[in-house]
């Protein structure tokens, strides 16, 4: 009887350790530490080619990442809360003032390597999604060891009633340390 005790302490000790460290496949592919990137593509002409720096942080099934771009001043970033099922971007302007934040909601499919997120809307038909962006927005976030990349897919013209769906910035992120 005994025995059957310990042996029942040391499975359940087992398996909430394991339980403890799983987390979910996608969010575990990403690393932890400091990236440095460069937006390789952007509709935005001052945004293509800059140069930016980021940082990770893994804490059971979410990612956090902190986005800083060259030439920033003070508290300008972006910081993205990555989960299984949401993406949330937070700007902060020069003050460390949070000026606009929105939700992306996964979309069905996706690998553990992939997934993609879609503007959370509202109404999507009357085009009142968070913080007026666009309905056809989304976001595909692919982690590869030591790279990811951030594409944006939206309107090529926002200004534009049939703008077609383009590309709009791809930044590529290079781990350079833990």
């Amino acid at each position: 009887m005994r025995s059957m005790k310990i042996l029942l302490i040391i499975g359940v000790a087992l398996g909430l350790g394991m339980s403890a460290q799983a987390a979910d496949s996608y969010i575990a592919k990403f690393k932890p530490g400091k990236w440095e990137g460069k937006v390789v593509n952007s509709v935005s002409p001052d945004l293509k080619g800059k140069k930016f720096t980021g940082m990770t942080e893994v804490k059971g099934d979410e990612v956090i990442v902190t986005v800083v771009m060259e030439g920033a001043k003070g508290g300008e970033k972006e910081v993205w809360k990555i989960t299984p099922t949401k993406l949330v971007q937070t700007e902060y302007d020069a003050a460390g003032k949070s000026v606009a934040t929105y939700t992306a909601n996964a979309k069905k499919g996706g690998t553990d390597a992939e997934k993609t997120f879609e503007i959370n809307c509202a109404d999507r038909a009357a085009k009142k999604c968070d913080n007026n962006i666009d309905p056809n927005n989304t976001w595909t976030l692919k982690t590869e060891g030591q790279k990811f990349t951030y594409l944006v897919r939206g309107v090529k013209d926002k200004k534009e009633v049939n703008s077609p769906v383009v590309d709009r910035h791809l930044f590529q992120f290079n781990y350079a340390v833990k």
